[in-house]
């Protein structure tokens, strides 16, 4: 596994997961492979920046 850290947007915010709602899906674009598109879980508040170990996710999220 890349140990670095790498950009990405937020393009979609999908839904919430986890047994309380605690977990929200997001499609994430990285910003250096304007191809690649992926889906993540991601923990916390979905109006904020989000961080990751693997991943950096910033941008605004979009309804």
């Amino acid at each position: 596994m890349d140990s670095q850290m790498k950009n990405a947007v937020v393009v979609k915010v999908m839904c919430q997961t986890g047994l309380r709602g605690q977990m929200t899906q997001v499609g994430v674009k990285f910003l250096d492979d304007q191809n690649c598109l992926i889906t993540r879980n991601v923990r916390g508040l979905s109006e904020k920046v989000i961080s990751s170990p693997f991943l950096s996710l910033k941008g605004k999220l979009k309804d």
